[in-house]
Parts: C-alpha cells; sequence; structure tokens
C-alpha cells in the first residue's frame, strides 16, 4: 500500500535484530520476495539492524551476509557502532544508514560518522529546525528527518527506563512504552509523560529549502492504511509547488510547534512538572523534502507476483 500511495523507499526488519521486535516483521525468504517486489517498482528497502548488538549477534550478521543466495539491501539502518564498523569493513558494498537510534546531534556526530563510510544519517528527533539547519549548512552527508509517528520521552536510543523496571530495552527493540502508562501527579492521574506524535502532513518545503534528502515515516505499529494515507498527502504535498512555502501556520498564522518549531511536544505533562512551560500540541510541523522513506509492517501488506 506505501508503494502505491508514492513512497521512494520502504524500511523493515528481520524476525531479529530491530527495534520493533514486537511488531510483525521478516523471514529471510519474506526479506527477498519483498526486496524484489519493491525493485520492481522502483523503490528502494532498507533493512533495519538499528539496536545494540552482542559479539554473536555481529557473527550470525556477517554470517546471513555473506551467505552467497542472499540479496543485500540498498542500505541498512544501524545504530550499534560496531555493527556498523563491521559492515564497513566487511561490505564496503553496503550502503549504512545511521539509525535515529544513534542519536546523532550534533555535526561532531556527522563527522565522526563519515569515518565508518556511513552515507546517510537520520537525525535524533528531538532537534529543533534550527539545530537541523545548523547541520545541514555544515555538512554535506545526506541527511534524513522523522516527520511523522511517535515522540519519545528520552533522546533517541538513550532510554533506560523499560530496561530497568521491566527488563525490557527499548535500545534492544523491546520497548514496553512505560511512558505512556497512566501516572499520578498533584492529585491528577493521566497520560502525563505521553507525548502527542509529531505529524508534518500539510507542510512540507521548509526542510526541504534546508536541503533535507529525505523524510521519514514511522509506522510499524500502525495501521496500513493510515501509513499509506500518510504516504500520499505527503507525496501530493512535495509534488505541488505551491504547498508549505513558508514556516506559518494555515490555522490562525501561528509558528508551528514541536521540535521542529523548536518548543517541547509534550502533552499534559510539564504544565503540572514545571509550571512555567505551556503546554501544546503537534498538529502540523515544517518539513520537505525529495524523498519519502515509508515502513512496510509486514509481508501481508503486499501482493508478490
Amino acid at each position: 500500500m506505501c508503494i502505491e500511495a508514492g513512497c521512494n523507499a520502504v524500511y523493515g526488519g528481520l524476525k531479529r535484530w530491530n527495534a520493533r521486535m514486537n511488531a510483525q516483521n521478516f523471514s529471510v525468504d519474506e526479506y527477498k520476495r519483498l526486496l524484489a517486489y519493491s525493485h520492481h517498482h522502483g523503490v528502494k528497502f532498507y533493512m533495519t539492524l538499528n539496536t545494540l548488538f552482542k559479539d554473536d549477534e555481529l557473527k550470525d550478521i556477517v554470517k546471513l551476509f555473506s551467505d552467497k543466495d542472499f540479496i543485500k539491501p540498498d542500505a541498512v539502518i544501524a545504530a550499534d557502532l560496531g555493527l556498523i564498523s563491521v559492515i564497513s569493513k566487511k561490505f564496503p558494498d553496503v550502503n549504512i544508514h545511521a539509525s535515529t537510534q544513534f542519536g546523532a546531534t550534533s555535526i561532531h556526530d556527522i563527522n565522526f560518522l563519515k569515518n565508518f563510510n556511513v552515507k546517510r544519517v537520520i537525525l535524533a528527533r528531538e532537534l529543533t529546525l534550527h539545530e537541523i539547519k545548523e547541520i545541514r549548512s555544515r555538512s554535506d552527508i545526506q541527511l534524513e528527518v522523522f516527520v511523522y509517528g511517535s515522540q519519545c520521552i528520552c533522546f533517541s536510543g538513550q532510554c533506560l527506563w523499560g530496561g530497568l523496571t521491566q527488563e525490557r530495552s527499548g535500545n534492544r527493540g523491546r520497548c514496553s512504552a512505560p511512558c505512556r502508562d497512566f501516572y499520578e501527579c498533584n492529585g491528577k492521574i493521566g497520560h502525563f509523560l505521553y507525548h502527542r506524535d509529531s505529524n508534518a502532513s500539510r507542510i512540507v518545503k521548509v526542510l526541504e529549502k534546508c536541503g533535507i534528502d529525505s523524510i521519514k515515516i514511522e509506522g510499524r505499529f500502525r495501521d496500513s492504511e493510515q501509513i499509506a494515507s500518510v504516504v500520499a498527502a505527503l507525496r501530493t504535498a512535495i509534488d505541488n509547488p505551491l504547498s508549505g512555502t513558508n514556516e506559518k501556520s494555515s490555522a490562525g498564522g501561528d509558528t508551528y510547534i514541536g521540535y521542529l518549531g523548536d518548543s517541547i511536544p509534550v502533552n499534559g505533562a510539564l504544565s503540572m512538572l514545571n509550571p512555567r512551560t505551556s503546554l501544546v500540541q503537534i498538529n502540523d510541523l515544517e518539513c520537505g523534502s525529495h524523498d519519502i522513506t515509508a515502513v512496510i509492517k509486514s509481508h501481508n501488506d503486499i501482493t508478490i507476483n
């Protein structure tokens, strides 16, 4: 559905080694069919290997990628520095995209990753639009930015909450989302740490002006039709030269809010935990790009001929 809706690339994970281990991921055979299907439609496929890796797991990846019958993806999305180093040395023909889970937040992170032959950096979701512009102005590496999906209570790839309290680490692909539970604060009960999802479907030109190479959609736990509708909306907005040419909201003329609008995207939390901070709600963020990278949830979402 996402391919038909107009994305330029899709990403997904095998049944091991990715940041959404609770999602319906692919077997190796299913991955091969999906890769062929994507390429048949002129769409790239990026394999998510975006968790922290242990030694035995690194050996498994090397074995898989060394198999003569294995067809390598158009890129791997990696967060673990050991994995990035291994792929760079042993499989120099494989494009490496540094995952948002790596947590690249500065030009120094970008320059460091370039030493490992990283071709694209998916920036931390917590960067503001101002910070993204600064990084873009100081680097020629490909940059990708999330414009639709969840916002984490912690910086990308740095959450220890679930691992410490429930032995389910988000850094190992088993996030239990304790930040989305009910909590009591000042006598009230609510989802005080549950961020509003980001949604940049209306405005698509600002990041394009910044020189961002790709915008990215999150969604392995989302309904396939929802993801496809977001892809279609972004495709239409990107292809329409008259859409989203400024950084003002179409509703009331206010500047957009959320990280991309240099605000904190929290719903219901900070007004109680920090009285000096007002509540904000993300509805529309600045965005824009030449490419869209969408997510394929499972092999059941496509038809293999």
